[in-house]
C-alpha cells in the first residue's frame, strides 16, 4: 500500500513539472529577429517571421506606417512624406501568441563636401579672375528712419525644481491613464461584433499558414517515397492553399486597418501615457513605471 502510494506521488509530481515547462516553453516564443534590413530615402524593407505584423514607429512611439509580412518573411514599407534616412524611428513585428521584437535606427549624419585647395607642386594652371568695371551705385535718398520705441525687460516666470515638475507629469499621467482605461471600457463593448470578426480573420489566415506547412512535409515524403501520385495530389493541393493564402493576407491586412481605424482613439490615448511614462522616467531614473 504504501508503495503505491508513493508511486502516484512520484507521478503527479513529474506530470506537474513536465506541465510546467511545456508553459514556459510556450510563453517565450519570439517573432523572429529582424534580418536583412535596407533603409532608403522612402522606403524600408527587411525580413522577420512570416505573416508578422509591422510597424514602423516614431521615436515617441507614433505610427507611421504599417504592412504584413509575406509567406518568405519579407515586408517592404514606403514613406512619401518623411526621409527614412534622416529619421530616429522603431520597427515593431507581433505576431498572435508570438512576443514582439523591435528594431531601432538612428538617423545618419549628413556630410559636408569640401573643395580640396590646388597643391603647391601641381601644373595645373590657376585661373585668374576677369577685370571687372566698377559699378557706381546710384544717388538714393535716406528714407526716414522710424522712431525706436523703449525696450523693457520681458517678464520671466520663476523656474521648477525637478521636483515639482515629477508631480506634475505624475498628476498628468494619472488623468490620462484614467482616460485611457475610460476610452477602453467603451469602445471594447461597442466593437465586440467587431472584434468577433476580426479574431475569426486572424485564426483563419493563420490556420491556412499552418495546413500549407503541412502539406510541404507530405510533399517531401511523397517525393522520398517516389509515390507519383500523392505527389500530383500534395501539389495541387498546395497550389489550391497558395491561392486561398494570398486571398486571406489581404483580407488580413484589410481588418488589421479597419481595427487600427475604430481602435485609433484607444491607441492615441495609450500612446500618450506611454510619452507620459517616459518623460518622467528621463526626469527621475529610479522612476519604475508599470508598463502594463
Amino acid at each position: 500500500m504504501f508503495k503505491l502510494f508513493l508511486a502516484i506521488c512520484l507521478l503527479v509530481t513529474a506530470s506537474t513539472v513536465y506541465g510546467g515547462m511545456i508553459t514556459a516553453s510556450s510563453s517565450t516564443r519570439f517573432v523572429s529577429k529582424f534580418s536583412h534590413i535596407r533603409v532608403s530615402k522612402h522606403k524600408i524593407s527587411g525580413k522577420t517571421s512570416r505573416g508578422a505584423t509591422i510597424q514602423l514607429l516614431t521615436a515617441k512611439s507614433k505610427q507611421l506606417a504599417k504592412t504584413v509580412s509575406n509567406r518568405k518573411g519579407h515586408f517592404s514599407i514606403k514613406l512619401k512624406h518623411a526621409k527614412l534616412t534622416k529619421l530616429n524611428f522603431k520597427l515593431k513585428a507581433s505576431k498572435h501568441g508570438f512576443r514582439s521584437r523591435w528594431f531601432k535606427h538612428s538617423k545618419t549624419a549628413t556630410k559636408i563636401s569640401r573643395k580640396k585647395a590646388p597643391q603647391s607642386g601641381s601644373n595645373k594652371p590657376v585661373e585668374t579672375p576677369e577685370q571687372v568695371k566698377p559699378v557706381i551705385p546710384a544717388t538714393v535718398n535716406p528714407s526716414p528712419q522710424p522712431s525706436t520705441l523703449p525696450k523693457y525687460p520681458a517678464t520671466v516666470e520663476p523656474t521648477k525644481s525637478k521636483e515639482q515638475l515629477i508631480q506634475e507629469k505624475l498628476k498628468q499621467l494619472d488623468d490620462a491613464s484614467n482616460d485611457a482605461a475610460r476610452i477602453h471600457a467603451e469602445f471594447d463593448s461597442k466593437l465586440a461584433p467587431f472584434n468577433e470578426k476580426y479574431l475569426l480573420i486572424i485564426r483563419d489566415f493563420e490556420s491556412t499558414d499552418k495546413e500549407i506547412d503541412k502539406q510541404r512535409i507530405d510533399l517531401q515524403k511523397a517525393i522520398i517515397s517516389k509515390d507519383n501520385d500523392q505527389i500530383d495530389k500534395t501539389n495541387k493541393e498546395l497550389t489550391k492553399l497558395k491561392s486561398e493564402y494570398e486571398q486571406k493576407r489581404k483580407d488580413y491586412i484589410a481588418i488589421q486597418a479597419e481595427h487600427d481605424r475604430l481602435y485609433s482613439p484607444i491607441s492615441k490615448a495609450e500612446r500618450l501615457v506611454i510619452e507620459l511614462k517616459n518623460e518622467i522616467l528621463e526626469l527621475d531614473p529610479s522612476y519604475y513605471p508599470d508598463m502594463a
